[in-house]
């Protein structure tokens, strides 16, 4: 337990209580018009694809070093090639990038 805290696992809970909480929020503010629905999904769709390709790739590209926790093992190494070669937090990445339309599409 001591060592699922040290590498921040409360972190990890937090983070799916907050998306958890986000999700079952109603929507608020005024309601988008039809085509503008339609435009926000022509973005979102492909910006979802991309984002689930990144998270595809992420475990062929760290192997043994995948870990849900923010500290990483003590035996991993910097992993620099593959996608982590141009994005460093994959997940997060998606997620700030498609959060925001997925809530209006």
């Amino acid at each position: 337990m001591a060592n699922w805290r040290a590498r921040g696992g409360w972190w990890v809970v937090g983070q799916f209580v907050l998306l958890g909480l986000v999700a079952l929020l109603p929507r608020r503010g005024p309601r988008w018009s039809r085509p503008l629905v339609w435009g926000a999904r022509l973005v979102a769709l492909p910006a979802l694809g991309v984002g689930g390709w990144l998270v595809a790739r992420a475990p062929d590209a760290l192997g043994t070093n995948l870990t849900p926790f923010p500290r990483p093992q003590s035996t991993a190494t910097l992993v620099s090639e593959g996608i982590y070669a141009e994005v460093r937090a994959t997940r997060s990445t998606v997620v700030s990038c498609c959060w925001p339309l997925a809530g209006r599409c």
